[in-house]
């Protein structure tokens, strides 16, 4: 499986050893509403995140994510 996103073609990662899967989605969205005290521009925003799950017993036990944050907040112009 794969994802087009917007900085190209995504592959999620697959450990059956362990059975844990990585993956980096990015979110896409328009910027209509205040974030973080900046007023709705009208432009598109991302936001790329990494997750990784692992499963037990055919369910998620663990979840694990990291969104990049500082690049989303450049994109509003929302930095110091």
């Amino acid at each position: 499986m794969s994802v087009n996103g917007r900085n190209g073609t995504i592959r999620p990662f697959t450990d059956t050893a362990n059975a844990a899967v990585l993956d980096r989605p990015v979110a896409v969205s328009v910027h209509t509403g205040p974030v973080f005290g900046k007023p709705p521009t009208g432009k598109s925003v991302s936001l790329a995140s990494t997750r990784i799950d692992h499963f037990a017993a055919g369910k998620i036990a663990e979840h694990w994510s990291v969104a990049a944050m500082t690049g989303f907040l450049q994109q509003l112009q929302a930095t110091p």
